[in-house]
């Protein structure tokens, strides 16, 4: 039986932990070719690996989310690459603004005072929403605009962990 997404190419942001390795991995299995963006060159370059051990390209492509810039320059790098684009899933989140891979993804690291709610400053709270919000549009107008300026049909998928139901 083939592969469910031979080689279709997918770009996976926060592809260096949780719900994005995990998907950039089984879209690997499945056949797909796949770009790992994420902050985290370390992690994203692990994905990468798993990724070429499931017998597929994988590239690394750092990426702020919260960045236009960034989130065009990870589309430009996807078609530079593979030449288009048939799939997104826009997985980069972050549960608290000091977030880093490894950290409690229910934002408990440390339970600093700062990330309870009566304590937690503005810019952390902006920080959070840019990334989990704002991040998610410019990923998806980008990938969009590519696929859309060269005529692929393609597929986007915005994801959230459990995390975001967690009122910190």
């Amino acid at each position: 039986m083939p592969a469910r997404l031979q080689d279709k190419i997918a770009v996976v942001t926060g592809g260096g932990s949780g719900i994005g390795r995990a998907t950039a991995i089984r879209f690997a299995e499945e056949g797909a070719h796949v770009v790992v963006a994420d902050l985290h060159p370390e992690s994203g370059g692990q994905t990468v690996a798993a990724v070429r051990a499931a017998g597929r390209k994988g590239i690394f492509q750092r990426t702020d989310t919260s960045s236009a810039a960034d989130c065009e320059a990870l589309a430009e790098a996807a078609v530079r690459q593979f030449g288009r684009i048939d799939l997104l899933v826009a997985a980069a989140g972050i549960s608290h603004a000091r977030y880093a891979p490894g950290d409690d993804p229910h934002g408990a690291q440390g339970n600093h005072q700062d990330n309870q709610l009566i304590y937690k400053p503005v810019e952390y709270w902006e920080k959070v929403l840019a990334v989990n919000l704002t991040g998610v549009m410019l990923t998806d107008r980008f990938i969009a605009r590519a696929m859309v300026e060269n005529c692929w049909h393609g597929s986007i998928v915005n994801i959230a962990s459990a995390a975001a139901k967690i009122p910190l």
